[in-house]
C-alpha cells in the first residue's frame, strides 16, 4: 500500500473513533422503586417484562429498589420515604396504602401505579384525563365494578342456605390479599363457604369464582408509563388507564366440592371455567 493511502484509511478509520466509543459506552441506568404490601411475584414479572419489551432490562439499563410491608415493622410512609430518599426516576406502587404513602412522601418523583383502587376518590389524581400531579399509571374500576360483580355472585350461589354464620363471602381487590390467595381459597374450601373473588388468580387456586380485570395485564400495561416518564413525559398529563375488559372465571371443581350447581346461563357467560 502507498504511503498516502495509508495514511488516508488511517485518518478514515481513526475519524469512526469517537462514534465507536461513543456507541460502547452503556445507557444511562434507570433507577426506579417499587413499593407494595408484598412481592407478588406475578405482577413483578409482568411490569419487567412491560420493561423489556420497551428496551428496559433489570440488571443491565434497569434498576429496581423494591420494598414490601408484609413482615416489615416499618411503616408504608417509611418504606416510601426511603425510597424517595434514594432520588429514583419514578416510584411504582401497588396498591391503595403504597400509593397514598408515595404522595405523602413526594410531590417531585413521579408516582405510578400498577394498580391501585379509584385515584380519584383517594384525591391521588385531580382528573383521570388530566391527573395534575406527579402520579398517574393504570386503576381499578370503582362502584360500577362492584355492583356488576355482586349481580353475577347472586346468581351463581342462588337458592344457598345455611344454618348459622354466613350463605357466602366477596373478597374485594387487595394486593396483601393477594399475596396469601392460597389460604384464603383454602379457607372458604374448609369451612365450605362459596366465595367471590376480583382477581382471577384466587380461582386459579381454587377459588369459586371471580369477576373483574386482569390484572397481572394491569401491572404490564404500567411499563409504558415507566417508560414515558424515563423519555421526559409528566404525570400530570398522562391520562390515567382504567380497564376495558373484565374477565368472568369459574372453578367448576370447587362448585362441585360445594354441592353447588352453577346456573347453565351463568357458565355460558364464563371467560374461562377451570375443571
Amino acid at each position: 500500500m502507498r504511503r498516502r493511502d495509508f495514511i488516508s484509511v488511517l485518518g478514515g478509520v481513526a475519524a469512526t473513533w469517537p462514534l465507536a466509543a461513543h456507541a460502547q459506552q452503556p445507557a444511562r441506568m434507570a433507577r426506579l422503586g417499587y413499593l407494595a404490601p408484598a412481592s407478588i411475584s406475578h405482577l413483578i414479572e409482568a411490569l419487567r417484562g412491560g420493561l423489556r419489551d420497551l428496551g428496559y432490562v433489570e440488571g443491565q439499563n434497569l434498576a429496581i429498589e423494591y420494598r414490601f410491608a408484609l413482615g416489615q415493622s416499618k411503616t408504608y410512609d417509611e418504606l416510601a420515604a426511603e425510597l424517595v430518599s434514594l432520588s429514583p426516576d419514578a416510584i411504582v406502587v401497588v396498591g391503595t396504602p403504597p400509593a397514598l404513602a408515595a404522595k405523602r412522601q413526594t410531590t417531585s418523583i413521579p408516582v405510578i401505579m400498577a394498580p391501585t383502587a379509584d385515584p380519584l376518590r383517594l384525591g391521588l389524581a385531580a382528573s383521570l384525563a388530566r391527573p395534575g400531579g406527579n402520579v398517574t399509571g393504570v386503576s381499578l374500576s370503582g362502584s360500577e365494578l362492584a355492583r356488576k360483580r355482586m349481580e353475577v355472585f347472586r346468581e351463581a350461589v342462588a337458592g344457598i342456605q345455611r344454618k348459622g354464620g354466613f350463605d357466602a363471602l366477596t373478597v374485594l381487590s387487595d394486593a396483601q390479599f393477594n399475596s396469601a390467595r392460597r389460604q384464603i381459597s383454602g379457607l372458604a374450601a374448609t369451612h365450605r363457604l362459596p366465595t367471590m373473588y376480583e382477581a382471577r388468580e384466587f380461582v386459579e387456586d381454587g377459588g369459586l369464582i371471580s369477576y373483574g380485570p386482569n390484572i397481572t395485564d394491569l401491572s404490564l400495561r404500567a411499563a409504558a408509563f415507566v417508560v414515558k416518564v424515563l423519555n421526559g413525559a409528566k404525570p400530570a398529563d398522562l391520562p390515567i388507564e382504567q380497564p376495558t375488559r373484565f374477565q368472568l372465571v369459574i372453578n367448576l371443581k370447587t362448585a362441585k366440592a360445594l354441592n353447588l350447581d352453577v346456573p347453565p346461563s351463568l357458565l355460558a357467560r364464563a371467560d374461562e371455567v377451570i375443571e
